[in-house]
C-alpha cells in the first residue's frame, strides 16, 4: 500500500514539541536521556549549560543498551568558545523505531559529561503523522 501525501508531509514538517532535559548526575558516568524510548521521528539536540564540564559525548543507539564514553563510537561535543555563543552546540538527529529490515533501533541518547555536570535538552521537531 502507497504512503499517502499527508503522512509524509505532517511527519516531516517542522513542529516544536515537548522538550526532555537531563541534567547529568556526575561526571564519568553514562546516563540515558530516559527510561522508555523516543518516538521515532526528528529531534533537536542542544547544551543549555556547560557547567564547567570540558567535553560531552553521545552515543545514540537502542533504549537501554546504549552506553556513551569518552571515546569513539560516541561522538564528542565541546563547549563554546566564543563569548556570548549559548545553547551549543545545536544538533539535529533521526529517531527510529524497532528493528526495521535488520538494523537496530536507534531511540535512545547516552551521555558522558567529562570534568562536571552540564545539562541538555531534547526537543521533538517533527509533527506526529495524522
Amino acid at each position: 500500500m502507497a504512503a499517502h501525501a499527508d503522512d509524509e508531509r505532517y511527519f516531516y514538517a517542522e513542529d516544536l514539541g515537548a522538550t526532555i532535559e537531563l541534567t547529568l548526575a556526575g561526571a564519568g558516568a553514562s546516563e540515558e536521556l530516559r527510561t522508555e524510548p523516543l518516538e521515532p521521528g526528528r529531534y533537536m539536540l542542544r547544551v543549555v549549560a556547560w557547567g564547567g564540564c570540558t567535553q560531552l559525548w553521545v552515543r545514540q543507539g537502542a533504549a537501554g543498551d546504549v552506553t556513551a564514553a569518552a571515546q569513539a563510537p560516541s561522538t564528542r561535543f565541546n563547549p563554546p568558545t566564543d563569548v556570548g555563543f549559548t545553547n551549543a552546540p545545536l544538533v539535529t538527529f533521526m529517531v527510529r523505531p524497532g528493528t526495521r529490515d535488520g538494523k537496530p533501533a536507534s531511540d535512545m541518547l547516552a551521555f558522558w559529561g567529562v570534568t562536571a555536570v552540564c545539562t541538555v535538552q531534547v526537543t521533538k521537531i517533527s509533527r506526529d503523522r495524522s
